[in-house]
């Protein structure tokens, strides 16, 4: 990720909080094929850009340190359940155990093409980085108010912030100005900018 490469090269310590997005909200349970999807939303014109090995997004991943490997041959899946467990984390303030998972997670789905909506997949997301109380945890997969507030969440940050993609950055400045909000497709060194001048007192 670049955002680690920029603070790395900065010296600025990030705390980093995951929030709720959703692409496509209104996606069935069962997904829909990635290409299908690229398809039926964008043409034929998306699926030749981005259906072979040497695409953007592949590119792009390979580029990252470490490299993301996208597996081009997955499903689109919705991610309520994922983003509750992540809302329950924070509620504990379990910060570095919520980026362990959010990097199981985006492997499982970007790199292994997992269901990360699936109550299996993120609990053996939840094992593999050994949280404590696990059961907690994987029970905030189906809490309805969870649910409803990842909802609420992503409506606000589409309406009132106007996020319309991801990744998207959110820095929250050392000196109580106003936040910056920005894509995440971003260099490092332009993302290194952003961290020295939010860490300004």
């Amino acid at each position: 990720m670049h955002l680690n490469e920029a603070a790395q090269k900065t010296g600025v310590g990030v705390q980093l909080t995951w929030e709720p997005f959703f692409l496509n909200p209104n996606m069935d349970e069962a997904g829909e094929d990635i290409m299908d999807h690229l398809r039926n939303k964008y043409g034929d014109a998306a699926v030749a850009r981005y259906g072979g090995d040497d695409n953007p997004l592949s590119n792009a991943g390979r580029a990252c340190t470490p490299p993301i490997n996208f597996k081009n041959d997955r499903f689109i899946y919705p991610t309520h359940k994922a983003h509750a467990v992540m809302e329950y984390l924070k509620s504990i303030d379990a910060r570095e155990d919520s980026n362990k998972l959010m990097r199981v997670l985006f492997r499982k789905y970007f790199e292994e093409g997992k269901n990360i909506n699936s109550k299996e997949v993120i609990k053996a997301a939840i094992d593999e980085i050994e949280l404590k109380e696990p059961e907690k945890a994987l029970e905030a997969a189906d809490n309805k108010e969870l649910i409803a507030l990842v909802s609420t969440k992503d409506a606000e940050f589409k309406h009132k912030l106007r996020v319309s993609g991801v990744p998207f950055f959110i820095m929250h400045r050392n000196d109580g100005g106003r936040a910056t909000g920005f894509s995440g497709a971003q260099p490092a060194d332009l993302l290194g900018e952003q961290l020295e001048e939010a860490a300004q007192e």
